[in-house]
């Protein structure tokens, strides 16, 4: 461990290097930035409640928790209370590539 810190301790760097990467580093920002996920910070509406109390909705919602992945989630709404929030199951765990993507803990 030491010697590694040695060795980047002792490596040069020049001006055009710091230009380069920092202008690598931006793209990548801004690439980044750019690509959005289907997912709102306000949940939409699938199914309507009709004018009747008690119904539960099924709204669609993303985790928005600090780990950037924007897990799906199903919240189930009765009465403008949310009554329990369960993990988007679109996917079928059975075909290979196509894996359910669960919620952590956070969520």
């Amino acid at each position: 461990m030491k010697t590694i810190i040695n060795e980047l301790l002792q490596h040069d760097l020049s001006r055009r290097q710091v230009i380069v990467n920092t202008t690598k580093i931006s793209a990548a920002v801004v690439a980044s930035s750019t690509l959005t996920l289907p997912f709102t910070l306000n949940a939409s509406d699938t199914v309507s409640a009709s004018g009747k109390e008690g119904i539960e909705t099924i709204r669609h919602s993303a985790c928005l928790v600090n780990c950037g992945s924007r897990c799906a989630l199903k919240v189930i709404v009765k009465d403008d209370r949310i009554v329990r929030i369960e993990p988007e199951d679109a996917k079928d765990d059975s075909v290979f590539g196509e894996h359910q993507i669960r919620p952590c803990l956070r969520g």
